[in-house]
């Protein structure tokens, strides 16, 4: 009588160990999958961008002087938009590949290539 008892007790305890085990199981596999979307969510937004998401829209004025709406091209094309500062090495060396970018850019139609200088002489 006492064996079965102490078989009994062993039996629930397993049993509540499985069905602890299974709900550890199920939220693992919802976190999983909560991640992965959130993952796939920010891959998108990084391979399909949308007016001001990864650029502020923002007013500036060309040295030609004509405005130029930063952040939102206009529908059917695409901005580059290349930030540099006149006093960083890197950038300077790095004018003749966007120098060619905006080369190709031009010899398109739905794309355009901004260059802004971050000069801190004028700030």
């Amino acid at each position: 009588m006492n064996e079965t008892r102490h078989t009994r007790w062993i039996q629930a305890v397993l049993m509540i160990t499985v069905v602890i085990s299974v709900g550890l199981l199920v939220r693992v596999a919802q976190g999983k999958q909560a991640a992965e979307e959130r993952e796939q969510r920010l891959f998108d937004r990084t391979q399909n961008p949308r007016a001001g998401i990864h650029v502020p829209i923002y007013e500036a004025t060309s040295s030609a002087g004509e405005a130029v709406r930063l952040g939102q091209p206009e529908p059917g094309t695409r901005q580059v938009l290349l930030f540099f500062n006149t006093t960083c090495p890197y950038c300077l060396n790095s004018v003749p590949t966007w120098n060619a970018l905006t080369d190709l850019a031009d010899s398109r139609d739905d794309v355009t290539a901004i260059g802004v200088a971050l000069d801190p002489r004028q700030a």
